[in-house]
């Protein structure tokens, strides 16, 4: 039982290593395009790994939005969970998705929120 733990362990590892590198990979255009100030939605699983994948970019994460109710006053890396009908106030240049699942609903939710100037950008 040892063994089979410490294998899935280091397969665990080259997962979220490899989850990372590409992560990175696709903000790489943002950083290029000068790209500063992010916000994320919504709040999750993914939403914890962007952030270690942001690390080194230049990005700074300056809010983090949800639907949810259970989910806004959370707390994310000293970061308050918000609704989303906060994000015009955040002022962020790109509003990173931060889910595959939801993705078409989320989208959905940006353009009825019509933040001006900011990029949406998907994982």
């Amino acid at each position: 039982l040892h063994l089979l733990i410490v294998d899935l362990e280091r397969e665990l590892t080259g997962l979220h290593d490899a989850a990372r590198e590409l992560l990175r990979r696709n903000f790489v255009p943002l950083a290029i395009a000068g790209v500063r100030r992010v916000a994320f939605y919504p709040f999750g699983e993914t939403a914890e790994a962007a952030y270690s994948a942001m690390e080194g970019l230049g990005f700074e994460l300056i809010g983090i939005v949800d639907d949810s109710e259970a989910k806004q006053g959370l707390r994310f890396h000293g970061l308050r969970v918000d609704a989303p009908s906060t994000l015009a106030a955040l002022a962020p240049e790109a509003v990173i998705v931060t889910t595959a699942v939801l993705q078409d609903r989320i989208l959905a939710r940006l353009a009825e929120l019509q933040v001006p100037g900011v990029r949406i950008h998907t994982l």
